[in-house]
């Protein structure tokens, strides 16, 4: 058996851009996202009893299907002004925006989620003589465009 290295994924090469809404449409990311990154992909799926036709008085099995996706991102951080503003004012308006979620590993191993988002939630937490920390939800609100390979 031959010894074999992981590729280990720096925290950082996992990113959430935000759209500038420009045509063709620019992507930057926001310095308050700075601690922790999170993207989890779900599916909703239909789950149905199949008998066994050979055996109708034995187990039957159980046949699954995925119904639809969703792809909720979380992050955190220390709070940025300026970015807390640009994420506020986003939070406020209520309304979707293009962006993506880009895992950037060298030598065409990374990968993106794009479509249209809208922010669920968001918190900043201020202790008196500490830094105030950022928390954010970001929920899909299209269906998002997988790409692998960047």
């Amino acid at each position: 058996m031959s010894d074999t290295d992981v590729q280990d994924v720096s925290g950082e090469t996992l990113t959430f851009l935000f759209g500038d809404g420009a045509s063709p449409e620019g992507y930057t990311s926001q310095a308050s996202i700075n601690t922790q990154r999170s993207i989890e992909i779900k599916a909703s799926l239909f789950a149905g009893e199949v008998p066994d036709a050979t055996n109708p008085s034995g187990p039957g099995f159980m046949r699954r299907r995925t119904k639809s996706l969703d792809f909720p991102f979380t992050g955190a951080g220390v709070a940025d002004a300026a970015s807390t503003q640009f994420l506020m004012n986003k939070a406020a308006s209520g309304a979707t925006f293009d962006g993506k979620v880009v895992q950037n590993i060298i030598g065409g191993l990374g990968w993106s989620i794009a479509g249209t988002w809208i922010i669920e939630s968001m918190k900043l937490t201020g202790t008196v003589h500490e830094n105030q920390t950022f928390d954010i939800t970001i929920q899909p609100a299209s269906r998002m465009s997988v790409t692998l390979g960047n």
